[in-house]
């Protein structure tokens, strides 16, 4: 049987930092699996998965809807792409979902945590929030915070 797998592709990227005042639990990945509430590979018919920044949505809201447009799932990536933890993740991801609607017509449904760090707390808001949290497949991290070429990205991302 063939995996699909998600393939993540920021629509931009900012400033990559650690997470800051977060002291929830964090079990292990069989530990969230189990629920459902948290998946790295699926099966989809989805062409892309594109975790959108609120702020750059709000910058480029054309190549949003060009995404939307062309079939694409828009997701969730918080707002400003901070590890900021506990105090904002709901406001964050709110702001985005406003934008996203608003660009698209559509809420996500799905949500990617800033650099893929997790714990109960995240996790919970997430779910809170009616969001599936999505995080990339272990053997295929394009390394695209690195900025390499599309051509890199697409290579990668097409090995299984």
């Amino acid at each position: 049987m063939k995996k699909y797998f998600f393939v993540i592709f920021p629509l931009l990227f900012n400033s990559f930092f650690g997470y800051q005042d977060v002291h929830a639990a964090t079990k292990s990945r069989h530990e969230y699996e189990k629920n459902g509430h948290v998946i790295w590979e699926a099966k989809t018919n989805v062409k892309a998965t594109f975790f959108v920044m609120g702020a750059h949505a709000q910058k480029y809201p054309h190549l949003v809807h060009r995404q939307f447009l062309e079939g694409h799932e828009i997701a969730n990536h918080t707002f400003n792409h901070v590890y900021g933890g506990q105090k904002n993740l709901k406001e964050e991801l709110d702001r985005t979902a406003n934008t996203i609607f608003h660009i698209t017509g559509n809420k996500p449904t799905l949500f990617r945590p800033v650099g893929g760090n997790y714990n109960d707390f995240v996790i919970e808001t997430a779910i809170d929030n009616e969001y599936l949290v999505v995080l990339w497949s272990w053997h295929q991290d394009t390394y695209d915070w690195k900025r390499p070429s599309v051509n890199r990205i697409v290579i990668k991302s097409l090995q299984t």
